[in-house]
């Protein structure tokens, strides 16, 4: 499975409409990528309390690394074209991840 993690940083003033990315930008990603999952985070604080650096972290998943790849080929252009429908901060940066799922033991 691969995981991209598109993390929103709050740079210098930056803004960041967290109902729009949720209510129309990821669903616009779900049409035009197809992944088989998607995550956000709404990031609220630092462990130790302090105000976070980051607005959102969105997680889109795909089976493997060609559907991703296939993804961005095909659908990219609109979803791209919408980051600053919500967010002022330029592009956000992008992580491509091979997720490794480990047991927890008891």
């Amino acid at each position: 499975m691969i995981r991209v993690s598109v993390i929103y940083e709050k740079k210098g003033k930056s803004t960041f409409n967290y109902d729009y990315y949720v209510k129309t930008h990821m669903p616009l990603a779900g049409k035009h990528l197809h992944p088989v999952k998607m995550e956000v985070d709404k990031v609220s604080g630092a462990p130790d309390g302090s105000p976070p650096s980051i607005h959102c972290v969105g997680y889109l998943y795909f089976a493997n690394i060609d559907a991703f790849r296939k993804a961005l080929a095909t659908g990219a252009g609109p979803v791209m074209a919408d980051i600053s429908n919500y967010y002022s901060g330029g592009q956000p940066t992008v992580l491509v991840s091979e997720v490794v799922d480990i047991p927890v033991k008891a």
